[in-house]
């Protein structure tokens, strides 16, 4: 490819990539644009080194020496097998590199002293890695019959669903020693009168939560022990449930506090409790335990079994997929602007 037609490839998806953005369908759909672009960037950069000979050596590379030239060195002998870090250092290990590269590829003497031999037969090398392969002729031969293809039947794919449809959400309230009923099951509530807490124990079928406390312990609120909990201030956080250990719930319940518990001026909320139940991962927020021990509750589930909870976060999402689209972009911009210089 050459740079004419680098440039005109570039332009064009420069200006697809912001007809395609704007014209998304959805949160998911932007960031599949945003990876595909930057993968052609890559792969441009790649075509770039290329055509413009790789590194641009504009003097002899040593040991001691620091910077970009080195840099560039080193990744072009770990690209060739001579494996180095790139630290833009000249060191014992990349002096080791060049001089077995130096072997290799008959640069004598080869003492790791990257000079005028070792640049020429470096541009030797790229100048050939550029130039593409002709394609070996097709040899004539006798046509052979084509087997008639058999008619199968066309599989009909599966309708899908997007993680942040999967995500069912709602809200309810609870009388004291009754059950909360949601779509992976039941637990069960009991409510303590004026202290703005209460208990949720397993009920059917098992329940098993995040970050359960080992044992029953003394809350900073209150003197009666209990198991308690850590859970997150918002479910947008729970996007991955190997960083927590879930435990089964014990029988005498987890003790939560709604989000109005207080004592000596410091919020007693433990925070969303996190749980597993029927093989589906959800989350239950305490809104409020009132003077008659009913429980005000909101709570989320992931129904494909994941924990896609960061989807609900739709202003915290356009932040970081306008981010993405300003580097994406910024990469791009950087490629061509070195073209044309």
């Amino acid at each position: 490819m050459n740079k004419l037609l680098l440039k005109t490839t570039i332009i064009t998806i420069f200006l697809a990539f912001g007809f395609a953005v704007a014209n998304a369908q959805s949160t998911a759909d932007i960031q599949a644009r945003i990876q595909a672009l930057l993968m052609q960037v890559d792969a441009l950069q790649n075509q770039l080194k290329q055509v413009s000979g790789g590194c641009g050596f504009t003097r002899d590379l040593f040991s001691g020496l620091r910077g970009d030239e080195v840099k560039c060195l080193q990744e072009y002998l770990t690209s060739t097998g001579y494996s180095v870090s790139n630290t833009g250092f000249f060191g014992p290990l990349t002096k080791d590199a060049v001089s077995r590269w130096q072997s290799a590829n008959q640069v004598s003497p080869a003492a790791g002293y990257f000079g005028q031999l070792s640049r020429k037969k470096y541009q030797e090398l790229t100048v050939i890695a550029a130039t593409p392969e002709t394609p070996a002729p097709v040899s004539q031969e006798a046509p052979t019959a084509t087997p008639t293809p058999t008619q199968e039947p066309t599989p009909v794919a599966p309708p899908t669903v997007s993680p942040k449809e999967a995500i069912k959400t709602g809200t309810g309230t609870a009388e004291n020693n009754s059950y909360i009923t949601i779509e992976t099951g039941k637990f069960y509530y009991t409510g303590i009168t004026d202290n703005n807490r209460g208990y949720l124990a397993s009920a059917d079928p098992e329940v098993f939560i995040a970050s359960l406390s080992g044992s029953e312990d003394i809350s900073n609120c209150e003197t009666n022990k209990a198991y308690s909990y850590l859970g997150p201030a918002s479910i947008c956080s729970f996007t991955d449930a190997s960083k927590y250990t879930f435990t089964s719930l014990p029988k005498e319940g987890v003790r939560f506090y709604d989000k109005i518990a207080t004592k000596g001026g410091y919020s007693c909320n433990n925070g969303i409790i996190l749980f597993k139940q029927n093989g589906q991962y959800g989350g239950i927020d305490f809104e409020k335990v009132d003077k008659e021990n009913r429980l005000t509750y909101q709570y989320w589930i992931d129904t494909s079994g994941g924990t896609n909870f960061g989807t609900l976060c739709s202003s915290r999402a356009e932040k970081s997929i306008l981010a993405s689209v300003i580097s994406a972009l910024g990469s791009l911009w950087s490629v061509l602007i070195g073209l044309f210089r």
